[in-house]
């Protein structure tokens, strides 16, 4: 990062100014996580529940899916790092719409194949 600011890339660093300019003032400070070793704390079990909650509610909060898995308290951070590591739920490929001449070939092609 310092190496990229005295080059004056400020704007590939894709950070606020305000970022950087915090980071330039003291850059030896790190951020420290309010959920260190939470991931420990929950078991084989509780991520197997969260991963099929998730797949079953996937426009749910994270924290929907944890208390519908059992597994309610658990921090924000740990929730969204779990939830990375395990929980990609894959987008349906979008079809096109259908137009008005393949509606009408499935209306015409209907009757003959259910003849009885």
């Amino acid at each position: 990062m310092v190496q990229c600011l005295g080059q004056g890339m400020k704007t590939s660093l894709k950070r606020d100014h305000r970022t950087v300019k915090r980071f330039v003032a003291d850059s030896e400070r790190r951020r420290v996580r309010a959920d260190k070793g939470i991931m420990r704390k929950i078991s084989a079990r509780q991520i197997h529940r969260i991963k099929r909650a998730a797949v079953k509610m996937p426009l749910r909060s994270s924290k929907q899916v944890f208390e519908a898995a059992g597994a309610s308290g658990v921090p924000r951070t740990s929730r969204c790092r779990i939830l990375q590591r395990l929980a990609v739920v894959d987008k349906p490929t979008i079809r096109p719409p259908s137009t008005n001449a393949h509606k009408q070939k499935t209306v015409a092609v209907g009757p003959e194949t259910h003849e009885d």
